[in-house]
């Protein structure tokens, strides 16, 4: 096929690519982490392996939409009904991320060194320390930012093909498709595909003629992804909506001036407003350090072709979005990192271009790219080592616990549920789903009952919500006898009267 033609050379980015699931993978192996941590990694592995082995369709409700588990079950058959299933796509799927801002940069980027503007891009990706945490867990952040990113340049790829020839609908059909997957895996990048579609209705209304047959062959692929996740979540109450409800919902113009909030996690006071979090975010060690973060500045000034609408148009509304939301997450700088990158590679070239004008000083850029893109591997090692040294932590908890509960007890607890379900006998219920009654129906059925709670979080963060009420309904009720202290949780035996 003609189309595919001309691809960008990748064998060049390849190399780059390899640099996550290689470093991420080793640190994760030495380490011997499994990618399972908090409650939504067990939630999204649990889902895959076991809920749509139950039943595949319609599909059992769950949270979030469907997109990442269904990776994860189909990568079971591959590798076991195991936790590297989720772990395994979300290493490969973070190199992904790499070689997909590479090719759109190179796509959007018209002129000079452009693969370099590619390279130094993919670069960027490359070392930003919460794409290697985010690629070392069983969480959906990188399978839906790399379908994302794929989906902006196969579009961007179509828009620069048309000017050339007609029958490039195979590049639409192909953005269509993985725009619509990254939206059943992340709700956040919905906002990603309304950019795609206005700028894909602008190209049509360019090009008239090939207009019609072009669009309707997109919209049935982006229906033939959207509609069976759509369907139950339309006709099945909150079944894959419920991160919808909480990021779009909620959204208000006026929470990008506030810090202080109150939503279904409980309460937090930031030390920042949400306009300047996210307006910074991306310029901290764990992402694109302030070194290369610097260099989106003269990329901005170089953005003066219609190619670069679909990159900008992302950034833009994406951001608009978080700034909007009543919360503050580290994590969500990764769904407007790529538009970034690409802006930041195209900086560096636009600079060097610059300063080649003074005697040759641009020689003076290669210490500096160099020294960003140190601070940032370092960064990546500390934050990915961090975070797998905390979840750490928690299965010391989980194991001191084990260690002091009966084999026949259940715990009532918040946060390490499902880790104690995982990887004890105990039976445990997570306090945050439980109302009052259904505490005291626990505490009634004749078995050794235990608590195990950080109490501070619970009374700082949690007033008024289910985690605070329950606790004071059993101090104030049946009384709680402390059993042990271990890091910030406290175990209590439940009293009989």
């Amino acid at each position: 096929m003609d189309e595919l033609r001309d691809i960008p050379p990748i064998r060049w980015l390849l190399p780059i690519s390899l640099i996550v699931p290689v470093c991420v993978g080793t640190i994760a192996w030495l380490n011997g982490f499994d990618g399972l941590y908090g409650q939504d990694a067990f939630a999204y592995y649990d889902y895959g392996v076991n809920a749509l082995r139950e039943q595949f369709y319609p599909p059992l409700p769950f949270f979030w939409p469907p997109g990442y588990p269904l990776v994860i079950f189909l990568t079971s058959f591959v590798v076991g009904a195991s936790p590297l299933a989720g772990q395994l796509v979300s290493l490969l799927c973070g190199g992904l991320v790499v070689l997909a801002t590479g090719l759109l940069t190179y796509e959007v980027w018209r002129g000079e060194h452009r693969l370099a503007a590619s390279l130094l891009a993919a670069s960027v990706m490359a070392v930003a320390g919460q794409v290697w945490q985010s690629s070392a867990v069983v969480m959906a952040d990188t399978l839906a930012l790399a379908t994302a990113t794929m989906g902006v340049w196969a579009l961007a790829r179509y828009a620069r093909l048309l000017e050339r020839r007609s029958d490039v609908s195979f590049w639409l059909a192909v953005a269509a498709g993985l725009v619509g997957y990254a939206t059943i895996t992340r709700w956040i990048y919905g906002t990603v595909a309304i950019v795609c579609t206005m700028y894909a209705l602008w190209l049509f209304w360019q090009h008239r003629v090939v207009a019609l047959r072009h669009g309707m062959i997109a919209a049935v692929v982006a229906l033939a992804v959207l509609v069976p996740v759509l369907l139950p979540s339309l006709t099945g109450g909150e079944t894959f909506g419920g991160n919808f409800q909480l990021q779009f919902k909620n959204w208000h113009p006026e929470y990008a001036f506030q810090h202080e909030f109150e939503n279904a996690d409980g309460r937090f006071s930031f030390a920042e407003v949400n306009a300047l979090y996210y307006g910074r975010l991306l310029s901290t060690p764990f992402y694109f350090t302030p070194v290369l973060a610097l260099f989106t500045l003269p990329g901005l000034l170089s953005v003066r072709r219609r190619s670069f609408l679909p990159v900008v148009g992302w950034l833009l509304i994406v951001f608009g979005l978080l700034v909007g939301v009543p919360q503050q997450n580290i994590r969500f700088g990764l769904s407007y990192a790529p538009p970034v990158a690409v802006l930041c590679g195209v900086g560096m070239v636009s600079m060097w271009m610059w300063l080649w004008r003074f005697r040759r000083l641009q020689w003076v850029l290669v210490p500096v790219v160099a020294w960003g893109m140190v601070w940032a591997v370092l960064s990546g090692i500390d934050l990915t080592q961090s975070f797998i040294a905390r979840q750490q932590h928690d299965m010391a908890t989980v194991r001191w616990v084990e260690s002091r509960v009966p084999a026949n007890a259940q715990i009532i607890t918040f946060g390490l549920t499902l880790s104690i379900d995982h990887y004890t006998d105990i039976e445990p219920h997570e306090i945050y789903y439980l109302s009052v009654g259904d505490v005291e129906t626990i505490v009634s059925n004749g078995e050794p009952t235990y608590l195990l709670l950080d109490v501070y979080n619970v009374e700082q963060q949690w007033p008024g919500k289910s985690p605070h009420t329950n606790y004071h309904a059993l101090l104030d009720g049946p009384g709680l006898t402390e059993r042990g202290q271990y890091r910030a949780f406290t175990l209590f035996e439940v009293n009989y009267e």
